[in-house]
């Protein structure tokens, strides 16, 4: 993808706290064996799974994720990841693409833009498991969701600013985006153990935060 990047000194940025903050998690995960506490109690499901000694390793309740006791997971799930491989390949794309459009649209946006995007995904992906697999257990964690939603904002971004014509000075390329949003959905759909809805959630719902902040930007262009 070929990114102008305003290069000057800004401080840290959300992106590199949110990395940091993933990275914290993680360390404390699986550097001092909570893995398990932390996957039982704060990833994304659809209906809730407990351990039950009696029936079993786990036994289902009646809850869902979406009651008052058990919807705060929709968020943390977000900071939690499987293993080193999961973290290293969604922090990555995080840097690559959070650090562009942080610069595009502020700091503040951009972490609406993470946060509104993860909830997407585990929202969609713990309505569908519901709804497909009511008697599956299956636990969804990673950043993926947030990371698929700034993709397909930036995408939106990145049209919207060519159409006004003022992306000469901060060119986004977003065609080789949009074929790798499309083979990693594709590759969700053929790889077991993925949450592909969680994907297509937090990608939607980037895709429309991206039409917002443009609709509002040019709104405010038109009125000048």
């Amino acid at each position: 993808m070929n990114f102008r990047v305003n290069n000057l000194n800004q401080g840290i940025s959300v992106t590199q706290v949110l990395i940091l903050v993933n990275a914290l998690v993680f360390i404390v995960m699986y550097l001092f064996n909570f893995q398990q506490y932390f996957i039982n109690n704060f990833s994304s499901m659809g209906y809730i799974w407990e351990p039950s000694i009696k029936e079993g390793y786990y036994r289902k309740t009646s809850e869902t994720i979406f009651t008052a006791s058990h919807c705060y997971r929709l968020l943390t799930a977000n900071y939690l990841h499987g293993g080193l491989m999961h973290i290293m390949f969604n922090m990555i794309a995080l840097y690559s693409l959070g650090e562009v459009i942080e610069r595009l649209i502020g700091k503040a946006k951009f972490f609406a833009v993470y946060t509104f995007s993860g909830l997407g995904g585990t929202v969609l992906g713990s309505s569908m498991s519901i709804y497909l697999e009511p008697s599956s257990l299956g636990f969804s964690v990673g950043a993926s969701g947030a990371v698929f939603g700034i993709a397909g904002c930036l995408v939106v971004l990145a049209i919207y600013r060519r159409s006004r014509g003022v992306d000469l000075l901060y060119r986004i390329n977003y065609q080789p985006l949009v074929v790798m949003l499309g083979l990693n959905l594709v590759m969700g759909q053929m790889v077991e153990g993925i949450d592909n809805w969680g994907h297509i959630g937090g990608l939607v719902t980037g895709l429309l935060v991206g039409l917002l902040y443009s609709y509002f930007d040019n709104r405010k262009l038109n009125n000048l």
